[in-house]
């Protein structure tokens, strides 16, 4: 399993409104904290699902912050920001926001292979993370971000 130090990652100031009922639940009790939501679940099924769903995320924040600092070292590229949406229990996509400069290089097209590759890697039964790119410009909308569900954002001065 990957460490991380979660402290690294905020969740965003808006809320989002999921529709699975499910997500929900274990949202809810993932943003109240690991003890209070284990002991409002209803049953030792839910707990067993918030239990597993807080460690994929946690494992999507892990991998997401080490590619971060793997494409600064291959690269000598520094992402400005990072967004991380949970599209699922299992499931997770991270935007990275590339230098427009890199965006356009001859370099990005080694980037969607280590993309690929990580991706590939991480994969197992109960977990998928997918990673998308946003080129860094002025008209970047973070609030369209937040809307589509990019409630977490990597936390640059505290990593």
């Amino acid at each position: 399993m990957v460490q991380i130090t979660t402290s690294n990652w905020i969740k965003q100031t808006d809320s989002i409104n999921l529709t699975d009922a499910t997500v929900n639940l274990i949202v809810d009790a993932y943003q109240k904290g690991k003890a209070n939501g284990y002991k409002d679940a209803l049953t030792i099924e839910a707990k067993i699902l918030a239990k597993a769903f807080h460690q994929n995320l946690v494992n999507a924040m892990a991998i997401s912050e080490n590619l971060k600092n793997k494409i600064a070292n291959l690269f000598k590229v520094d992402l400005p920001e990072l967004y991380l949406k949970i599209d699922s229990k299992t499931q997770f996509t991270t935007a990275l926001i590339v230098p427009y400069k890199f965006y356009i290089s001859d370099a990005y097209q080694q980037l969607t292979e280590l993309l690929i590759d990580t991706e590939l890697q991480s994969e197992t039964d109960t977990f998928k993370i997918d990673f998308t790119t946003i080129p860094q410009k002025e008209s970047l909308n973070h609030d369209k971000l937040l809307a589509d569900g990019f409630i977490f954002s990597y936390n640059k001065s505290k990593g």
